[in-house]
């Protein structure tokens, strides 16, 4: 995947969304933020992490990792784009995507700001 990261430059403090699916649905917004924050070694840089929910209230096997700066977001990227999460059913292969470097910048950062499709 071809991605231009920098092409608004690189600021640590503009806050990045990266997608996260296939995410086995036993899995709670806190086990993700554990992971990110071993993937990034720095709890500072996450933002907020949300997994997304049906009207049921349950997993939709899908979520968003909000993180500070370009890098962050490039590297939860390559650390966990295929990262096989071992749960009680078996594994699940992660599946993560990034919006393009000119949609990524947020002014504001709460889920209320960012509209999901």
């Amino acid at each position: 995947m071809s991605t231009n990261w920098d092409e608004h430059g690189e600021d640590e403090h503009d806050v990045r969304s990266v997608r996260i699916g296939n995410i086995p649905f036993k899995i709670g917004w806190q086990d993700l933020k554990d992971l990110v924050k071993g993937v990034l070694k720095n709890d500072k840089l996450i933002e907020y992490i949300e997994i997304r929910t049906g009207s049921d209230q349950r997993s939709r096997g899908d979520g968003w990792v909000y993180v500070k700066g370009a890098a962050a977001a490039r590297t939860v990227y390559e650390e966990l784009n295929g990262y096989e999460w071992n749960h009680k059913r078996g594994k699940r292969k992660l599946e993560v995507w990034l919006k393009p470097a000119h949609l990524q910048k947020h002014e504001v950062c709460r889920p209320s700001a960012v509209r999901l499709q």
